[in-house]
């Protein structure tokens, strides 16, 4: 089972996307609805894979919209 949790997450995401504001971010907001760009979610997914040593599959990317559905899915691994 891969580990992170949603303080990782955030951390992660203001590495990889420093401009993005995510002050009012909840778990279960989509990265859509604060215009998180794709280069920047496909690098949050890079730094989540490298995190937990999994792979995340392109046919998965729609199932890591949130924050919330980043750790389920990461639970599964």
């Amino acid at each position: 089972m891969a580990d992170i949790n949603a303080e990782t997450l955030r951390g992660l995401l203001v590495q990889v996307a420093p401009d993005t504001d995510i002050a009012g971010l909840q778990d279960d907001t989509l990265f859509d609805d604060i215009d998180l760009d794709s280069i920047d979610f496909f690098n949050l997914l890079l730094e989540v894979q490298v995190h937990c040593g999994i792979e995340i599959p392109d046919q998965d990317l729609d199932r890591c919209n949130s924050i919330n559905n980043i750790i389920g899915y990461c639970s599964e691994k």
